[in-house]
């Protein structure tokens, strides 16, 4: 996803990142640096990825070095989370998916979108189906059926 954006991926340590996008502005060469502790979380690596292909996308390299103000920053974190986001976790996914969702169907999600639980929770909170909570309450067993957690 990312080379077909003109970025170039870096694997690095980093301290407390999972990524981040860079532009060289003598060349506009576009380097993506992942965290390498991504490689053993596939689902953290596939949002890490989509949250950096959205800063292309949007344009965000350009807008950084304009606006560096905190609140402009946040913002352009919170829409590179929300591309991601419908980028993984269209809401079309989850077309005839109703409350209470058990165990079995997040799991099901979560092998078919290639996302963290917690992803999922989130989308299915955001889309209006369960509430965070409920997912939670189903995942701790109190609800639902089905294999949890892997």
């Amino acid at each position: 996803m990312l080379p077909s954006l003109g970025a170039r991926v870096f694997w690095t340590d980093l301290a407390t990142e999972d990524g981040f996008t860079h532009r060289d502005p003598g060349s506009g060469t576009i380097g993506v640096w992942l965290n390498l502790r991504l490689r053993s979380q596939p689902a953290r690596l596939r949002f890490t990825a989509a949250h950096e292909a959205g800063h292309i996308a949007m344009g965000h390299l350009t807008t950084a070095e304009t606006d560096a103000s905190p609140e402009a920053a946040q913002g352009r974190e919170r829409d590179a989370n929300v591309f991601a986001t419908e980028l993984l976790m269209p809401a079309e996914a989850f077309r005839g998916v109703a409350a209470p969702v058990d165990r079995r169907v997040m799991g099901d999600l979560v092998r078919r979108l290639g996302v963290s639980w917690d992803a999922l929770m989130n989308r299915l909170d955001q889309l209006g189906v369960q509430e965070k909570d409920q997912s939670l309450a189903v995942l701790r067993g109190r609800m639902g059926a089905g294999s949890g957690p892997q």
